[in-house]
C-alpha cells in the first residue's frame, strides 16, 4: 500500500484499509486507522452517514472518483437522459421512504440512479 486516497464510501470494499481515523460529526472515533474493514464497518459507515474516508491503495489500484471534475464524456460514459428519466423512477420508489436531505441516503440515491442507467442504457429498456 503505497499511498493515501480518499474514496467514496459506497466504493469501499471489505479488506480495504483505513489510512486514517474516522470520526463522526460530533469528533466521536468510529473506526481507527490501520483497520482492514470487514462488511460490518461498511454498515457503521453507511449509519453514520460518512460519505468519505482515507483509505490506502497501491498505485495500480488507485481510482479517480466520478465527481472529480470529470464529466460523463471524459469518462466515456453518456446516460441518456431517457434512461436517466426511468432510472429515477424506479429508484425513487426504492427511496421513497428515505429521508434524502441526509447526505448519506443523497449518496446512495445518486450512485443508484447512475448505475440503474447506467444498466438500462447497456441492456436496453425493460
Amino acid at each position: 500500500m503505497n499511498n493515501k486516497q480518499k474514496l467514496r464510501t459506497i466504493y469501499l470494499v471489505p479488506g480495504s484499509v483505513l489510512a486514517e481515523d474516522v470520526r463522526d460529526r460530533t469528533g466521536r472515533l468510529l473506526l481507527s486507522a490501520g483497520l482492514p474493514l470487514k462488511e460490518r464497518h461498511l454498515r457503521i459507515l453507511m449509519t453514520w452517514g460518512v460519505t468519505e474516508v482515507v483509505a490506502w491503495c497501491e498505485d495500480g489500484d488507485a481510482q479517480p472518483r466520478e465527481d472529480e471534475g470529470r464529466s460523463e464524456e471524459e469518462t466515456g460514459k453518456v446516460v441518456d437522459p431517457r434512461h436517466l428519466e426511468q432510472a429515477e423512477e424506479v429508484a425513487g420508489d426504492a427511496f421513497r421512504h428515505c429521508d434524502l436531505d441526509m447526505p448519506v441516503m443523497q449518496a446512495l440515491y445518486e450512485a443508484s440512479v447512475r448505475n440503474l442507467a447506467l444498466e438500462i442504457s447497456q441492456k436496453g429498456p425493460t
